[in-house]
């Protein structure tokens, strides 16, 4: 019996270190500045200040990985995470969006915030300062509703 938990243990660690060879892309992509959301849409500090601080790892080019995105099995959790988050919407290619699909990520973002959604539990479990306050949430859609309209006015 001892000698089968042995070997289990010896296994387990096994698949555990064969893992770890897998690779994980953990890149930040070049992006053009001009691009970025703050050079086509108002963006006040204290929005800014939210996106930072819990929306930018997953929605931007700017990730900052942390430690434990170069361990796997987590790290194919974050790369997968990070790769969604930038395809639904990423502040860095924001100015490559038309009018009418800035406008449906607008109507989205307070959406997915207000139904808890946003950021992932997953991210404000290990990033716990990444949680939204009700005056967080009411930040963001007022300036949500707002820019989506300035943006309506625009055209």
């Amino acid at each position: 019996m001892l000698h089968a938990v042995r070997i289990g243990l010896v296994l387990l660690l096994a698949i555990f270190i064969g893992i770890q060879l897998a690779p994980t892309e953990r890149a930040n992509p070049p992006f053009d500045p001009k691009l970025r959301i703050e050079h086509h849409v108002t963006v006040p500090p204290d929005v800014q200040a939210i996106f930072d601080r819990s929306c930018k790892d997953c929605h931007s080019d700017e990730t900052a990985w942390p430690w434990y995105s170069r361990i796997a099995p987590a790290s194919w959790l974050l790369v997968n995470h990070v790769r969604e988050g930038r395809e639904q919407m990423n502040f860095s290619e924001w100015g490559a969006m038309d009018s009418d699909a800035a406008k449906d990520v607008l109507i989205e973002v307070c959406r997915q915030i207000k139904k808890g959604d946003m950021p992932v539990p997953s991210y404000t479990w290990l990033h716990r300062s990444a949680a939204l306050s009700p005056a967080d949430v009411t930040t963001l859609c007022t300036w949500s509703d707002a820019t989506r309209k300035a943006i309506q006015a625009a055209e």
